[in-house]
């Protein structure tokens, strides 16, 4: 209980200085918003990841819990070690994972340096991506973006409490498109083969759709295939079959998903989730990922909005499909979808709103029994419901961006929207 009242105090906090920041941002004159575009990331993490880390972990003296103490903290201190993933500790990863996780312990051996390791790559990522998205040049819609990215609940609450590692899948694949963008297929297969041994299986999905965007398809597996079979020939050297535990997943269902909320409307008919589902959902996505980038392919090369739909929707249907996803998927297309919607005030909010409750409600979901009811008097109590009232507006939020995410993806390239429902261009104020 004392992690949901932490998350919801964080969250209430977050929207507040949000809100006040916002307000203050439109009162601004140029020239404080150009001294501030030189700084802006590095003053943002110090405000909104380094104050918050120093206030939790070393004023109010709690403990990383979470993935960080039961999974992520093990990996990097047998890495430390010298020791082989797989074989000598359990990880889900790829294999290079864990030395990632290992590299803040060379300076300080605390589960605490894993949590500002993460916020720091986070910020790394949050300046790509402005670049990629063409906001740097300073003015409103790039002040709004950063402080959405530092300050709104959701990612503040996943990188400083739960040191998620999500949003590495986004880095990768943005690292990815820019190259295949310039035509560099090569370097396209490297990072992509990077990821595959940095991150998690997930990255298969952009994986297929990047082969399909890729211009030569030989050049792009050039690399890709020779370090996937020699990385794979080793770690069968040195562990045997274990590394294949990467392939499989939790038995457990975890929120938000349709499924949930279908088992209950259906009054238990339909099943909270199967392997067939999960395995079916997987199949799906793969086929959309490259069958929606030969689609577009011209357009994903050459326009990053038409990217990040493209990016957002398969991350987004993820989320709310697989019977295995979970809140903290929401950082897989957080930073993508918001650059969507950076000039459209009703989508931010939506935006805001689910990325707090994404981290909150899993938590009310595992501490009150992982309900799966099949009617309603199956619902364990108040809380029961109010997890169901929030599951249904975290679908419901996620569906909205999706959809919207959608258009664009259809519509691309931006340039080409109709009068009307014209798209305002990423580097443009509201």
């Amino acid at each position: 209980m004392n992690v949901i009242f932490l998350k919801s105090g964080f969250a209430l906090v977050c929207l507040l200085a949000l809100w006040s920041t916002l307000a203050l941002g439109r009162r601004l004159p140029a020239d404080v918003l150009a001294w501030l575009a030189r700084y802006d990331v590095s003053l943002l993490w110090c405000a909104a990841r380094l104050l918050p880390f120093l206030v939790v972990y070393v004023f109010a003296g709690f403990s990383p819990e979470s993935d960080v103490a039961t999974c992520f903290w093990p990996q990097a201190v047998g890495a430390l070690a010298g020791q082989v993933p797989y074989r000598d500790f359990e990880s889900f990863f790829g294999p290079f994972y864990s030395y990632l996780l290992a590299v803040p312990l060379l300076v300080w051996k605390d589960p605490r340096a894993i949590i500002l390791w993460m916020t720091l790559l986070e910020a790394l990522t949050i300046a790509l991506t402005l670049r990629a998205a063409k906001l740097d040049a300073p003015g409103v819609a790039r002040t709004r973006f950063l402080l959405c990215c530092f300050l709104a609940p959701g990612p503040l609450l996943l990188e400083v409490i739960g040191g998620q590692e999500d949003f590495l899948l986004w880095t990768f694949g943005l690292l990815t498109w820019a190259a295949l963008s310039r035509s560099r297929d090569v370097l396209a297969g490297s990072v992509t083969a990077a990821a595959m041994l940095c991150t998690k299986v997930l990255f298969l999905l952009p994986l297929v759709g990047f082969f399909g965007l890729a211009h030569s398809r030989v050049r792009y597996l050039a690399v890709l295939v020779p370090t996937g079979g020699i990385a794979a020939l080793l770690l069968w050297q040195l562990t045997g079959t274990a590394f294949l535990s990467t392939l499989g997943q939790s038995s457990n269902i975890s929120p938000p998903q349709v499924w949930i909320l279908l088992h209950f409307l259906s009054q238990g008919r339909i099943p909270a989730g199967t392997p067939v589902i999960s395995f079916s959902v997987i199949v799906v996505l793969l086929l959309a990922a490259f069958f929606g980038a030969i689609w577009r392919a011209d357009d994903l090369r050459k326009d990053f909005a038409a990217f990040a739909a493209g990016w957002t929707v398969l991350f987004a249907l993820l989320l709310l499909l697989s019977p295995k996803s979970q809140g903290a998927y929401f950082a897989n297309f957080a930073l993508p979808c918001l650059c969507l919607i950076i000039d459209r005030p009703r989508l931010l909010v939506v935006w805001v709103v689910a990325g707090a409750l994404a981290v909150i409600e899993p938590s009310l979901f595992y501490r009150f029994g992982e309900q799966l009811p099949a009617n309603f008097a199956a619902v364990r109590g108040p809380a029961g419901f109010l997890d169901l009232a929030l599951q249904a507006l975290l679908v419901t939020g996620f569906a909205t961006l999706a959809w919207h995410a959608w258009k664009i993806f259809r519509r691309a390239p931006v340039a080409h929207v109709g009068a009307g429902e014209a798209i305002t261009p990423l580097s443009a104020g509201p």
